[in-house]
């Protein structure tokens, strides 16, 4: 069985990591104007607030000023202190530029190499495919390449990777185990090590499931975010999917971590929107236009009394009385469904919601 965008986006989701997850959520906010993202409503958010410590030490700042609002002798020279010990940390461009520098490309194949780390993002992973830089801005083949074959040589390893698999794997070459186990592993079962099916791995490359056990080790021993190190506030451990807690009666439980996430919500605009227009059949194509040119491989739940807003839906479920009474495509249920059918035929008979190909107009 093929499996549908919306399905392929849910296996997805379902597979990331907690890291991955997070940018997940971030693309989805900056693709999807429908999107927003909630403030943080922690209680150390909070805290900060006019009545928090972080208030009552702002107000406490006034004492470090003269009658006459001149800071203090003692303000004055802690502030200077903190300019002159003041250094800004080292960005990941900017390492990456230094090194670019000194390498021995010349001509347009180091002006690739400064256009790769300009596409670069915080993690060192290309927010561009090199197939598409070298076409917008109309380098050869060879010159990007040869730019790509440098950055993937940089310090920190792992940078200039489109995606963590193939980060990994420019790890692991960097140290010399382009022929293991671990290397084999990661370009040949990346699925199966996803959803931790070591014994198909195994299987796959004929060996024995302890040697996939010990490259894994290896494999555990790489970094999945390359430019960590550089990022805006640093990022000195790893975000963990769950955490283990022990509960009142001694009880270990296993919770998910989401306190790291993004909250996000539908922009009250478009809700808005949606409420003054919920009868305009401009609107309704609007939306589901956009539903399904600008964000393919989002999931999508619609609950419509209007076949015409869900007939091109991967899954229609018909109820009836509360009760499921039909699971398929438009075709299927327009075949196999009767009451499908009865609604179909009222609504195209007497509405005029659809067009002769079945669209609405």
């Amino acid at each position: 069985m093929a499996a549908s965008q919306s399905m392929q986006a849910g296996m997805q989701i379902l597979q990331a990591s907690a890291l991955e997850l997070k940018q997940l959520l971030r693309h989805a906010l900056e693709t999807n104007p429908m999107l927003e993202e909630l403030p943080d409503a922690s209680p150390e958010a909070l805290e900060d607030g006019p009545d928090g410590d972080a208030w009552n030490e702002r107000e406490d700042g006034w004492n470090e000023f003269t009658p006459e609002g001149r800071p203090s002798a003692e303000a004055a020279a802690r502030r200077d202190f903190m300019y002159e010990s003041v250094v800004a940390p080292e960005s990941l461009k900017t390492h990456l530029m230094d090194q670019a520098q000194h390498s021995a490309l010349t001509g347009r194949a180091r002006d690739a190499l400064f256009l790769l780390i300009d596409a670069l993002d915080d993690r060192g992973f290309l927010t561009e495919s090199p197939e598409e830089l070298e076409e917008r801005e109309c380098f050869s083949m060879r010159d990007m390449q040869e730019a790509l074959a440098v950055l993937r040589g940089m310090d920190p390893p792992g940078v200039g990777a489109v995606d963590l698999r193939d980060s990994l794997l420019i790890q692991l070459e960097q140290r010399g185990l382009k022929r293991s186990l671990a290397f084999r592993l990661v370009k040949r079962c990346w699925r199966e090590l996803a959803a931790h099916k070591y014994e198909e791995a195994a299987r796959l490359l004929d060996v024995e499931p302890e040697a996939v056990a010990e490259a894994l080790e290896v494999i555990r021993s790489l970094t999945p975010d390359p430019g960590c190190a550089y990022a805006p506030g640093g990022n000195p451990h790893l975000l963990p999917d769950v955490v283990v807690e022990e509960g009142p009666s001694g009880v270990l439980d296993v919770v998910l971590t989401s306190e790291y996430l993004p909250r996000l919500s539908m922009n009250e605009r478009y809700m808005e929107l949606m409420a003054e227009s919920s009868g305009s059949r401009e609107l309704r194509q609007y939306l589901r236009k956009a539903f399904r040119e600008e964000i393919p491989g989002t999931t999508k739940i619609i609950i419509a009394q209007r076949i015409s807003s869900v007939q091109d839906a991967d899954r229609i479920l018909v109820l009836d009385n509360g009760q499921i009474n039909g699971l398929g495509t438009h075709e299927e249920l327009l075949k196999t469904n009767t009451i499908y059918q009865e609604v179909y035929n009222s609504q195209t008979q007497s509405s005029g919601d659809f067009d002769k190909q079945g669209g609405e107009q």
